[in-house]
């Protein structure tokens, strides 16, 4: 059986997780420890919860909210690309 082919690279995500772990790391912290992997996927989601609210308001429009949704995804999983 062969195996799953890798998904494809993701160089702007890869790049936020790069960035993203230089701040944690500046902070004393690091995303490869489970903790504070959780604890960045946890902030994330309320932000997604956030603009998701923001759309239901009104205040984004459907484009935007998809824009800021993508981008807080990929940000989200910065953890995984370490």
């Amino acid at each position: 059986m062969a195996a799953a082919p890798e998904p494809p690279a993701d160089p702007v995500g890869e790049q936020y997780a790069v960035e993203a772990e230089a701040l944690y790391i500046s902070q004393g912290m690091t995303l490869t420890t489970p903790a504070t992997a959780a604890a960045h996927r946890i902030a994330l989601a309320l932000a997604l919860n956030a603009i998701d609210g923001a759309l239901d308001r009104g205040y984004i429009t459907t484009d935007a909210h998809t824009r800021l949704r993508g981008t807080l995804l990929a940000a989200q999983r910065a953890p995984d690309a370490l």
